[in-house]
């Protein structure tokens, strides 16, 4: 049962999944075909990309990314991604507003969050506003942006300044390709430890 927005923490190659497979949505490089009409489709798949997402104490559950990649022009997102720079900097200057403070700092969340749910293929204004509102103190945040909360907690900010310009700096490293997805441990790749 899902009872709020889950969290995308990374992806995986060669991931066996936790759920059947479509072939004609995601690569699958094994499973166990079950017939189908009109196709059949892939049980205990092992996908060629999976998205993992935590569950809280419940361990992580690997989805098949589908083949379908998006296409963007990475100079134009880079371009944007620095253009948000200089706002992380101003937000952290303590002789401006507290107002103007924390609307950069949504401000940059806002267009951060989306340029990686874009790169990642995930689409829908509803994912962006799942993601912002699971940030903790986002809501103070905004409300601070509109002027009615005076009061936020300045320990509150800085660390949503962080946030946001780790945010920036991973989208930045993802684009430019110089990091790849992290792996998970026991992905279910390599040799087993049973002995049959």
């Amino acid at each position: 049962m899902i009872d709020k927005p889950l969290h995308i923490s990374g992806t995986c190659k060669d991931q066996y999944v936790n759920h059947p497979v479509d072939p004609l949505v995601s690569k699958v490089r094994r499973g166990v075909l079950i017939s189908m009409f009109p196709y059949p489709i892939v049980d205990s798949g092992q996908a060629v990309e999976a998205y993992e997402i935590k569950k809280n104490r419940e361990g992580s559950v690997f989805v098949a990314v589908p083949v379908w990649k998006v296409k963007y022009d990475k100079d134009a997102m880079l371009a944007r991604l620095v253009e948000l720079k200089p706002g992380i900097s101003k937000s952290k200057d303590q002789k401006l507003p507290l107002k103007d403070r924390a609307y950069l700092i949504l401000h940059i969340l806002r267009a951060v969050i989306s340029i990686r749910n874009f790169i990642r293929g995930v689409p829908g204004e509803l994912r962006l506003e799942a993601e912002l509102k699971a940030i903790h103190g986002f809501d103070q945040l905004r409300l601070a942006a509109k002027g009615h909360a005076a009061d936020i907690d300045l320990q509150l900010l800085c660390g949503l300044t962080e946030i946001a310009e780790r945010m920036l700096n991973d989208a930045e490293e993802k684009i430019r390709g110089e990091v790849e997805s992290r792996v998970p441990e026991n992905t279910g790749t390599g040799a087993s430890g049973i002995i049959l």
